[in-house]
Formats: structure tokens, sequence, C-alpha cells
């Protein structure tokens, strides 16, 4: 069971852990359902990883792993991937502030934010494929630099980190949604994130952001877009996410 989060224009209503605001966003405070994939990969859903090669990629060239390189994580933050030690070098000064940001979260597994993290990490394909559709890019293409593709999610008691969270609805925000200070942070990440994708040759870039419901934790993923991978307006895309989050499908 999901549901669309009915957030109206604002969300500075809602309190993160408090049963009422849970309910009003997804499934309220009863147990979770367990995740249904028997396997960490799905051969149907994606079954030449073609989405997942795709969306891992060089965070400054921004190839990816359909043109077959090797990807390592930056030693520091363990987040960013990199294809070469020249790549990253060059990245270090648009790279700096953020893997300070990424750095100073424990290690520990159990820490939300890490955890959340690692969620997002595990799930970034869908998530970029599901924004391109969600948004409407065919459409309009800068429809990413004024929206976002938000996901609400609750902890789960899971080891793994591609079960670790439930997602109980999705939707697409206005920025202008979010409270001030945090829709002028937004608006300038994006449009950072857009130019960034563009220097390495795709058509811009957009933000994925997942809220934990249960105390209010946010990861914001970035990722880029290219034309050539549009889909027709109004696609579906929510029943292929939640499928994927809810399931334990990673790619």
């Amino acid at each position: 069971m999901t549901s669309s989060a009915p957030l109206g224009v604002n969300l500075e209503w809602f309190t993160p852990g408090c049963p009422c605001c849970i309910e009003e966003v997804g499934l309220g405070n009863g147990p979770l359902p367990e995740p249904t994939a028997g396997k960490h990969r799905h051969p149907i859903l994606d079954p030449n990883e073609s989405l997942r090669n795709e969306s891992t990629q060089c965070q400054y060239c921004y190839k990816n792993k359909e043109t077959g390189v090797t990807f390592f994580r930056c030693s520091a933050c363990m987040i960013d991937f990199y294809c070469s030690k020249e790549c990253q070098k060059k990245a270090w000064p648009s790279h700096k502030e953020d893997c300070k940001r990424k750095s100073r979260v424990p290690k520990d597994e159990n820490n939300p934010t890490r955890r959340l993290q690692r969620f997002t990490g595990r799930h970034r394909p869908v998530l970029a494929d599901s924004a391109v559709r969600a948004l409407n890019l065919s459409v309009d293409i800068n429809r990413s630099l004024d929206f976002v593709l938000a996901i609400f999610l609750r902890r789960r008691d899971s080891q793994k980190p591609e079960t670790s969270y439930f997602a109980t609805g999705a939707d697409v925000l206005p920025l202008e949604a979010f409270p001030p200070e945090q829709c002028t942070e937004m608006k300038a990440m994006v449009r950072k994130v857009d130019e960034d994708h563009k220097k390495g040759g795709m058509d811009g870039g957009l933000l994925v952001l997942l809220m934990c419901l249960d105390d209010g934790v946010i990861n914001i993923a970035p990722a880029g877009f290219s034309r050539e991978h549009f889909y027709p307006p109004g696609t579906p895309w929510k029943e292929l996410l939640m499928a994927h989050l809810n399931e334990g499908v990673a790619n």
C-alpha cells in the first residue's frame, strides 16, 4: 500500500515522528510490510542492467558504465564515484566542501544520515530514472530547475541497506513548497548540478529528495539526464519506483 504525499504548498507543518503527520503522509504507525524480493537485483525490471550502467557516473567527466570504464569511490566520503585519479583531482575544487560535509557523517551504519545515504546509493539508478519521468522533462526540460521528486520513507528493521526503509509516498513538489531558507539552498544546488552536468556533456541535472518521516533526516541526491533517454509525456513512474524501493530491489 502506498499513497501520494498530500503536502499542498508548504512543508513547514510537518513534524518528524509525529503520529498525526506520518498518518497524513503515508502508512501511519502500524507494522511495515516485509520486502518480498528474494534477490538484490531484479532481472525482469532491468535485464541488461542498462539503467544502472547509465546512472553510475564519474562525478567529473560524467562517463557512465556503458562506456566500459571502471569506477572507484572517493576514499574520504565513500559516496562519489570517479573513473580516474585525473578526474578526481580535477573535481576536487567543487567536491571539497561536499566531501567535508559527507565525511563528517559517522561511519557507524546505524547513524540515521549514513543509513539514508546508503539506501539512496543502492537505489540511485531508479531514483534518477523515475525523476526524469515524474518531472515530465520531455515536455519542459527546465522543470528540473523548479521541481523536485520527493520520496517519503519510514524506517524498517533491516540490516540490508536496500531494505532499510519503506516508501510511503512520492510526489513532484515545487521548490517553493519548502521553507524559504531551504528553498533558496535547493535552488542554488540544482542550478550548480545542472551546470556541472551540462559541462560534462549531458543535457541537464536534477535533484531527488528522500526524507525519513520518523526522524526528519533528509538526503538530496543529484543526477544528470540526457534527452535521448526521455520518455513520452505521462509515462507511469510511481509503481515501478515503489516496487524497487519496497521490495528491496537494488540496481
